[in-house]
């Protein structure tokens, strides 16, 4: 029997096939190295099987474990998988195990069952996942640095309690632990106040996996690189001769294009097909069906779609895949079974240029149900919000889950806003009829900002039917945190651009001018980054600029443009920053702080990671704005540089899937650039790394790659739209009680 040592390596050879890069081996001379494994499953799709089969030779598939007992004298390693995860562990009988002991074969066991015979002890009971991450324990044996990190997203795992006083001890038998940490790519705060578990021990010639590495593909762990230096280790020491290469393998969900590809006009209309097309194919523009079970299973976070023919948009479309604990045990994700008004006007926003980048007419329809179904037929819209004598008048509530309060953030109702600008412009005739019920939804948002320009994070409807809206009106409040303010600032400057209505644009330069000042003295008050803040004043500032070129005007976007794009990379993304102390949401500063609150998808500045939940959706809506709103030359093509790096950056990252329609087309939150793929902290709550909000997220950047194919930015595709008859029409309704300018 040949043994690896002896054998020619086999060489990597990169295949691009539209675009992407994908891994295979190929042979430089002579065979590929030979690995004497047993793999045993009785699953021969199984990811490791596969994977092995695909980068070695002498790789043997055992059906049974008497079949790998049968050959332990043939091979150097047996692997027994855990085919009856997560609901049975693996049973290894004592006969099985003392025949294998009694050669000099080594063993593999996800998964397992206690067992005397090999000194597997101590796995009592069956835990979750959840926030947990695995934490390198022994870096010599993984060859991977200490406290790295690896995700095993949603695992069930047989539970062994860790000491972690063990690390760098001689007694340690464990290589990897799982533990609830925070951190990026390591364990910021080592295993500090954690209470961890083995996920990976020697004992021996047994290696005990607790839990099924194996589907590390197909359940989309994390990352790519560290797993293949996981495997390596594992393959290495069943091999128990010189070091097994690294395995190459394609992610089940993948970026669309390498980071080097030179992009073409048809890659960005793939882009945006790939994207309007998700909302359909996923299920998430919500079937006839799955709206009869929505009615009656809103908060399950278990129910699995069924897309059809009528997802069209009649019924709304739901918010997001969660992340953080929300996976399941084969690595899918639990879905927020939750329809949100700000997620529906900014999907038929992004359908309508979808439409109108790509003439399908199917995208123009469903944003048409979209924007009828939100303004006619949800309770989103009804209730006090149709009633004219309600101070609850115009808004549209947060979302329609029966346990959340109704409410009314500004920064939700900015994007709601501005979904529907989009929509209505482009629908044209058909648009028209819900001119009205957008400026009621502007002007309701107006009538509860005070005079200064600001409106505070959100109101509550109990609140705002106690005290009235003109309480509102007249409070003399400031907020310094954009990322509450800043758009629904550029939501007033659009409305003023087509009423004239002057409190509209004298409030929100007051408002604006507050803010700036306080940028200068650094007292913005951050969310989940300084970057978010930052890419969401490019807007508002991008429109005052339009409407009055002032020198200050243009200092401004300039300023705020530069400072974020400071961080922008020659790749084009833009990396995330925190801001100076805490933040609502700062990286977590404990191990136990992970996971209990919202967070960034970075543990600290330098974390070479961008945020496509908070800030790259909003740069690129804004820059693309701000090229066109700009007089200044210079400005306008350093904008315009900005914008098309930014949107190459996009485009290629955009995450396809053969094997998830679930996932083909989307963006998730976090996108690793180093690494080049979907990565981060995903200590956030619920929308971390890999969640895939349909609003603030999918709807953004499509719609910005929308933008790019059609030429176009919302100031200018909304240029014809004649609200004259409707504001007069919402002004008698709603502003009898605002004094003129004088009076004030």
């Amino acid at each position: 029997m040949k043994k690896s040592s002896f054998i020619i390596a086999a060489a990597i050879v990169f295949i691009t096939v539209a675009g992407r890069v994908s891994t295979a081996i190929g042979q430089v001379a002579g065979e590929r190295q030979t690995l004497p494994v047993a793999v045993v499953t009785a699953d021969p799709s199984n990811d490791l099987y596969k994977t092995l089969t695909a980068n070695f030779d002498g790789v043997r598939l055992c059906k049974t474990l008497d079949e790998a007992v049968a050959l332990r004298d043939d091979v150097k390693g047996v692997m027994i998988l855990a085919d009856n995860y997560p609901d049975q562990r693996t049973r290894v009988s004592s006969e099985q195990a003392e025949a294998l002991l009694a050669s000099d074969v080594r063993i593999y066991v996800e998964y397992p069952e206690n067992n005397d015979a090999l000194g597997i002890a101590g796995y009592d009971g069956v835990e979750a996942m959840s926030n947990r991450r695995g934490v390198v324990v022994d870096a010599d044996k993984l060859q991977t640095p200490l406290y790295s990190l690896l995700y095993v997203n949603g695992a069930l795992f047989a539970a062994k309690p860790f000491d972690a006083e063990k690390v760098g001890a001689k007694d340690n038998s464990a290589w990897l632990v799982c533990a609830k940490v925070a951190g990026y790519d390591v364990a910021e705060y080592a295993l500090s106040g954690a209470a961890p578990f083995v996920l990976l021990e020697e004992n021996g010639r047994v290696l005990t996996a607790a839990t099924k590495f194996s589907q590390w593909i197909s359940a989309r762990y994390a990352p790519y690189e560290r797993y293949q230096t996981f495997w390596a280790s594992v393959l290495t020491w069943l091999d128990g001769g010189a070091p097994v290469p690294k395995p190459n393998y394609e992610p089940a969900v993948s970026p669309a294009r390498s980071r080097d590809a030179v992009l073409t006009e048809e890659d960005y209309v793939d882009a945006v097909r790939r994207n309007a097309d998700w909302f359909f194919n996923s299920g998430f523009l919500l079937s006839d069906a799955d709206e009869e079970a929505y009615r009656t299973r809103r908060e399950s976070r278990e129910y699995s779609l069924r897309p059809d023919e009528t997802c069209d948009g009649r019924n709304g479309v739901i918010e997001t895949f969660s992340s953080g604990t929300r996976f399941k045990p084969d690595g899918s994700q639990k879905i927020r079974f939750l329809k949100r008004a700000d997620c529906n006007a900014e999907t038929a926003g992004a359908l309508a240029l979808a439409y109108r980048a790509t003439g399908d007419g199917r995208y123009r329809d469903a944003a048409y149900n979209l924007v009828d179904w939100l303004l006619r037929e949800s309770s989103l819209s009804g209730g006090p919000r149709a009633d004219v004598g309600s101070p609850q008048y115009g808004f549209l509530d947060w979302d329609d889950g029966p346990t959340t309060p109704e409410q009314y953030y500004g920064d939700d109702a900015a994007r709601a806003i501005l979904g529907l600008i989009e929509a209505i412009s482009v629908l044209g005739e058909d648009g028209e009829q819900f001119q009205q019920r957008l400026l009621e939804l502007v002007l309701a948002n107006f009538r509860t900002t005070g005079k200064n320009g600001f409106r505070g994070n959100n109101i509550h409807a109990k609140d705002l039917d106690a005290r009235g809206w003109k309480y509102y009106y007249d409070r003399e409040i400031t907020n310094f945190a954009p990322h509450f303010e800043a758009m629904l600032w550029a939501c007033y400057l659009w409305a003023y651009e087509h009423t004239r209505w002057e409190p509209l644009l004298r409030r929100t330069k007051t408002g604006i001018a507050l803010m700036m000042d306080a940028y200068e003295k650094g007292q913005w008050r951050w969310t989940n980054g300084l970057q978010q803040e930052r890419a969401k004043m490019i807007l508002p500032l991008a429109w005052l600029v339009r409407l009055e070129p002032t020198e200050q005007h243009e200092e401004w976007l300039r300023r705020i443009v530069g400072d974020v794009m400071t961080f922008q990379q020659e790749n084009g993304g833009i990396q995330e920053r925190l801001g100076e102390g805490r933040g609502l949401f700062g990286s977590f500063k404990s191990n136990a702080a992970y996971g209990g609150a919202e967070g960034p998808i970075i543990q600290n500045n330098g974390d070479p990671c961008v945020d496509n939940l908070y800030t790259q959706p909003f740069a690129l809506l804004g820059l693309n704005e701000a090229a066109r709103a700009t007089s200044d030359e210079t400005n306008r093509k350093e904008y315009e540089t900005y914008l098309r790096k930014l949107t190459d950056f996009v485009v290629k990252t955009q995450q396809v899937s053969d094997v998830y329609p679930e996932f083909n087309g989307v963006w998730f939150r976090a996108f690793d650039y180093d690494k080049w793929e979907t990565y981060g902290s995903d200590g956030d709550l619920e929308w971390g790394v890999w969640t895939t909000e349909t609003g603030w997220t999918l709807a953004w950047l499509g719609g910005g790659v929308s933008m790019r194919v059609g030429n176009a930015c919302v100031w200018d595709l909304s240029a014809s739209m004649d609200l004259t008859d409707d504001f007069e029409i919402v002004k008698e309704i709603m502003l009898k009680e605002i004094v003129d300018d004088e009076n004030e």
